[in-house]
């Protein structure tokens, strides 16, 4: 299944995270990894980043965070730094969907 990033809000988006991480399955994200303000972890700050994909693992919403795992390796982002899990702001990653060029959402 999959929602476009114009027909996601950040509610749909917490509600879609919340169903699934319960039920064992992460959210397949495509995103910026940057748009000058908010940023992908590993990923520098700049306007424009390239799209990539990420997967959200889990969540916490009492801090506003969710649980981000990229997969890339030493060459993959813009700072040759190995990702794994790390947590993000809720709102900056809607803001990253939101910007990314191919509408493309989430997916699971």
């Amino acid at each position: 299944m999959i929602v476009h990033a114009s027909d996601l809000t950040a509610q749909i988006l917490q509600a879609r995270v919340h169903a699934d991480i319960n039920t064992g399955v992460p959210v397949v994200i495509a995103a910026r990894t940057s748009d000058g303000t908010n940023r992908l972890p590993a990923w520098r700050l700049r306007s424009n980043g390239p799209n990539h994909f990420v997967s959200v693992v889990g969540y916490d919403d009492a801090a506003g965070t969710y649980a981000v795992m990229d997969t890339c390796g030493l060459r993959c982002n813009d700072r040759n730094m190995r990702v794994g899990v790390r947590n993000m702001n809720q709102t900056a990653l809607f803001a990253l969907i939101q910007d990314e060029s191919d509408n493309d959402g989430i997916m699971w």
